[in-house]
């Protein structure tokens, strides 16, 4: 089977006297870089973790506190769902809302307005849980980086079956 070739059309070229033609850049070699991955640096190239920042934990416990209080509060009263729907009523004809939102709210929400009022009350809930996790496991992570509960277990698990 023969491959018949033809020959390229030539690209017009440029002769508008303002515009130059530019060379045709050249090819530069391609160039490996290796980069060790942490089993080939091995763990003493690592850097240590960072201390953790107290500011910043406490903020986080504070603010995921207050979405866990928020949300309980609104699911122990049991109201929440129900009123939801006046209170969007209120606010829409205060005026106060720009367009986008009002018709948002108009649209989607103030027909809906039960399930969304579950939707913002286990929203709270689990928003609130999140953050005092992450932040309690922020404030863990020096003591399990060291070893932690976790190898003082398995010190005694080993020495209880293994007396010498």
């Amino acid at each position: 089977m023969a491959i018949e070739t033809q020959p390229r059309p030539r690209v017009p070229q440029f002769t508008h006297p303002q515009i130059r033609q530019r060379p045709h850049a050249r090819r530069l070699p391609h160039v490996h870089v290796h980069l060790p991955s942490r089993r080939e640096a091995g763990a003493e190239a690592l850097a240590p973790a960072a201390a953790p920042n107290f500011a910043l934990i406490g903020l986080e416990l504070l603010v995921g506190y207050e979405w866990l209080v928020s949300g309980v509060d609104k699911l122990l009263i049991g109201t929440f769902p129900d009123t939801l729907g006046g209170l969007l009523t209120q606010s829409l004809s205060g005026g106060q809302l720009p367009g986008f939102f009002a018709a948002i709210l108009r649209g989607l929400v103030a027909p809906n307005a039960v399930p969304f009022g579950y939707l913002i009350e286990w929203g709270e809930i689990l928003a609130g849980l999140g953050l005092i996790a992450a932040a309690l496991s922020e404030l863990a992570r020096p003591w399990i980086e060291r070893g932690g509960a976790g190898q003082r277990a398995e010190r005694n698990r080993y020495r209880r079956f293994h007396r010498p």
